[in-house]
């Protein structure tokens, strides 16, 4: 639905590229965000502070060092998705996003508007060594359909 209650007849797309992979995300009806990582990507502990709240910073202490760096990467895909759903993207500070395991469990006031309504987040399915997160901006039932395809 449109602001004014009549069909809304976009297509909301999101797209992200890692390693050898593309993911695409389409909706008829609801924002979405992806986002694709290689699993050998790292991300060091020096960019906790700018990616994790406080939170989520003593939530991956916890963790055996052996699984910090995956939970890190997980994170981090499911930030950037959420963020790219709302359209603001890395505008806004990826700290101020709070995730406890994959739900949103805080936002800053300026992503109110976009994910007040609510929002589900899917880990989709490690193709190829790349974790890939969803974001869906809805709290409505939404069903998914993965289809894995390398690029040429």
């Amino acid at each position: 639905m449109d602001e004014g209650g009549g069909s809304d007849s976009r297509i909301h797309l999101s797209a992200s590229h890692g390693g050898e992979w593309v993911a695409v995300a389409a909706s008829s009806s609801v924002d979405v965000g992806i986002d694709i990582e290689p699993c050998s990507r790292t991300l060091s502990e020096e960019t906790d502070s700018l990616v994790l709240s406080a939170s989520e910073q003593e939530e991956l202490a916890r963790l055996p060092a052996e699984s910090r760096g995956t939970a890190r990467l997980t994170t981090w895909v499911r930030k950037e998705a959420v963020l790219k759903a709302t359209g603001l993207g890395l505008g806004v500070e990826p700290a101020l996003l709070v995730f406890s395991g994959d739900r949103v469990v805080g936002y800053p006031d300026r992503l109110a508007p976009h994910l007040g309504g609510g929002v589900q987040v899917f880990d989709t399915p490690v193709v190829g060594g790349h974790l890939t997160a969803l974001a869906v901006l809805t709290a409505s039932h939404v069903d998914i359909t993965v289809h894995p395809t390398m690029m040429a």
